[in-house]
């Protein structure tokens, strides 16, 4: 059965990060793998978009965001390569974002000013991290034709839900999931990720997100639960 992994524990970068990156997607691939199976953490985690020069930042009480924010991650049910969806919530409304730790608890700010709601219209983003295993564990990714995911394993619909702390649902979103295709520069291998526009959204950004992901037929791939 699928299995999924709650939170981002680390700030992965996604297949389709410029092809000059590749070695720096190679090293945190790793970490994303051997963090799949040693962490837990509740928060969702900022990255880069492929095209920014937004520099991720984090204090013991500041989280800076960037415009593609990690929701968590799906670990598919494969043998060989393995496979791992992330999933991404994407906005230039996320840019300068950040978390701050008060006395209160946690609380939004943009541009020193409070920030209470998601944005209007953001993507939901789904990017397969699909590797192979050669010799010592270690990870490759390989953004190839060749390793595409199975079609029982393709993502094809989300859910989205905004839940309180207690866990009632307060806002539902599904989406069916656009196939997309993008070559790379140099003439590399394309890369195939796949998304969703969500619109209409006014809940806190302090509320927890629970995204069910499903394939062929609505079998399910895998559900994840984070926050911001």
């Amino acid at each position: 059965m699928p299995t999924s992994t709650i939170g981002a524990p680390w700030n992965t970068a996604p297949p389709r990060r410029r092809a000059l990156k590749m070695q720096a997607v190679t090293i945190r691939a790793t970490l994303l793998l051997v963090a799949l199976l040693n962490s837990s953490q509740q928060y969702a985690q900022a990255k880069a978009g492929r095209d920014s020069d937004c520099l991720i930042k984090a204090t013991k009480k500041r989280v800076f965001y960037c415009d593609s924010i990690v929701i968590g991650y799906v670990a598919l049910a494969t043998k060989k390569p393995t496979a791992t969806l992330v999933v991404s919530f994407e906005s230039k409304f996320f840019a300068g974002l950040e978390r701050v730790k008060t006395s209160h608890g946690s609380e939004f700010r943009k541009a020193g000013h409070p920030a209470s709601n998601y944005p209007a219209e953001f993507t939901l983003a789904i990017e397969p991290l699909v590797s192979d295993q050669l010799g010592n564990s270690s990870f490759v990714p390989l953004p190839s034709p060749a390793v595409r995911l199975p079609p029982e394993m393709r993502p094809r619909h989300v859910i989205v839900r905004w839940l309180d702390s207690s866990e009632r649902v307060l806002a539902e979103k599904a989406s069916d999931l656009e196939e997309v295709e993008e070559a790379w520069p140099e003439l590399r291998p394309p890369v195939v990720w796949y998304r969703a526009i969500i619109v209409g959204i006014t809940q806190s950004l302090a509320s927890s997100v629970e995204v069910m992901v499903t394939g062929n037929n609505d079998a399910l791939l895998g559900t994840i639960r984070g926050k911001l």
